[in-house]
This record gives C-alpha cells, structure tokens and sequence, in this order.
C-alpha cells in the first residue's frame, strides 16, 4: 500500500487507517483460537518478532503520512495505529507465553 501506487497516497493511507482498525479484533480472535495450542517454535517466534517490529512500521507510516494526507485522514490513521499498539502490548505478553509451550516437533 506505501509503495506501489495504484491510487493516490491519500487513498492508500485511508484504507491502511482501514486495515488497521480491524486488527484488534483479529488479534482478540487469534489468541481464542490458538489458546492452549501447542505450535512449531520457528513459527511462534516469527511472531514474536512480528509483534515486536510492527509498532515500529507503525510509527514509519505515521512519520511518512504527516503533511501528505488530510488532518482527517491523519487522525484516522493516528486513531487506528494507537488502537493497535494497545492490542499489541497484550497480544505480545500472549505470545511470549505462548512460546513455552512451543514445540521442536511439527510435520510438514
């Protein structure tokens, strides 16, 4: 969506602040769903990492939208991205534990 430009980056940025405000409620149903499940330790860690590096693409996409969007579209992406940050904060104490119960063990 920042890079290839398939609509104007207002457009983009709007439907990004889109994406991102249903993540929550992804991430809630992520962890009901794999709540007590044992998974392959490769890829829980991948999702360790991944809740750790996404506030910082968060923060990049803020910084790359100030003054190329609307005050509107802004806020919107500001909302979304603050909304996510706080679900992130739970889903990463998730999946830290989660990595406990990871096994070396999988098929493929």
């Amino acid at each position: 969506m920042l890079i290839r430009d398939y609509a104007p980056f207002e457009t983009r940025i709007d439907s990004m602040a889109d994406r991102l405000g249903e993540m929550p409620r992804y991430l809630r149903q992520f962890r009901d769903r794999f709540n007590g499940v044992s998974t392959p330790r490769v890829w829980t860690e991948s999702a360790v990492e991944g809740c750790r590096g996404f506030p910082l693409f968060l923060d990049m996409v803020e910084k790359q939208s100030k003054g190329k969007v609307s005050p509107d579209v802004l806020a919107k992406l500001r909302r979304s991205a603050g909304e996510v940050r706080t679900e992130l904060e739970e889903h990463s104490i998730w999946i830290d534990g989660m990595l406990a119960d990871s096994t070396d063990d999988f098929s493929m």
